[in-house]
């Protein structure tokens, strides 16, 4: 289902040369142009499961994103 434009996809990756993983692997940061498509996005997927996993939406702040700086908990 497309919400509306987005302006950036982020999946954070282990690190090649050493294996390590941030805190930020297994999750997906995606930065919409407007907000009304990301709050739609994030109401539409919040709950839902997929790989058997269930999907946690949840809005990060912007700047932090800009900056790559995925250093969050949970």
């Amino acid at each position: 289902m497309k919400f509306g434009n987005i302006e950036k996809i982020e999946i954070p990756r282990p690190d090649l040369t050493t294996g390590l993983a941030g805190p930020a692997v297994g999750k997906v940061f995606v930065k919409f142009l407007y907000l009304i498509p990301a709050k739609r996005a994030r109401h539409y997927l919040g709950g839902r499961t997929y790989n058997k996993r269930t999907i946690l939406a949840s809005f990060y702040p912007e700047d932090k994103f800009d900056l790559k700086e995925y250093l969050i908990k949970g």
